[in-house]
């Protein structure tokens, strides 16, 4: 796991999958956004030289076009769940990841 940081005080941790030693062209990573800008996953992989797939802004057009699209998927989304008198909560949403992921 490393921790990515860029100005503007934006912050991401990033975690690659292992590939037992293989080389792979393309690498699934886990990101986690600490702060919440805007494209901060994008501008943080394409400022170390890793842009994501299918990213027309910020990626190279080899690596803009080896996908139909954006390569972006959130596993996981944690709300907060604002309840008028209470305290309120977290609602948490989990989705596997589709193809070609």
């Amino acid at each position: 796991s490393a921790r990515l940081t860029v100005p503007l005080s934006c912050s991401t941790d990033a975690k690659g999958d292992e590939q037992s030693g293989v080389m792979a062209k393309y690498t699934r990573v886990e990101l986690k956004p600490i702060t919440g800008r805007g494209r901060q996953l994008r501008l943080h992989m394409a400022a170390i030289g890793h842009p994501i797939l299918g990213d027309e802004l910020h990626a190279p057009s080899e690596v803009a076009n080896a996908a139909p699209r954006l390569c972006l998927h959130a596993e996981t989304l944690a709300l907060p769940v604002m309840d008028i008198g209470s305290a309120g909560g977290t609602v948490l949403a989990s989705a596997t990841y589709p193809a070609p992921f």
